[in-house]
């Protein structure tokens, strides 16, 4: 039986890119608990050219600016993997902005 690709590359992958990924998932299972937890279910992650920012909580879009200023004044971090790590540390700051589905 023939296995597709992406099996084929995961079982040669190096042990240390098993474990940094295996770390990704759970601190993204760890965000979208928190998220339910906390802000009904919401969060956010947005990738810019140069860095990710995140927090909890729903952006209003809608608005004239939208929320511009609020996530111009996110950290901005250089992997995915550092965001989920910020986000998940209690004095991180992820404001919770204040759009639809927002209480």
């Amino acid at each position: 039986m023939r296995t597709s690709c992406h099996a084929e590359s995961r079982q040669r992958q190096p042990a240390a890119d098993r474990r940094r990924e295996l770390q990704l998932l759970a601190n993204l299972e760890s965000v979208i608990q928190h998220a339910r937890e906390f802000h009904d279910g919401h969060f956010y992650i947005f990738s810019f050219t140069t860095h990710y920012k995140g927090g909890f909580g729903t952006p209003n879009l809608d608005g004239p600016d939208g929320c511009r200023d609020e996530i111009w004044n996110l950290d901005g971090f250089d992997s995915v993997e550092q965001l989920l790590e910020h986000m998940l540390t209690p004095s991180c700051g992820c404001i919770r902005l204040s759009g639809r589905g927002a209480r």
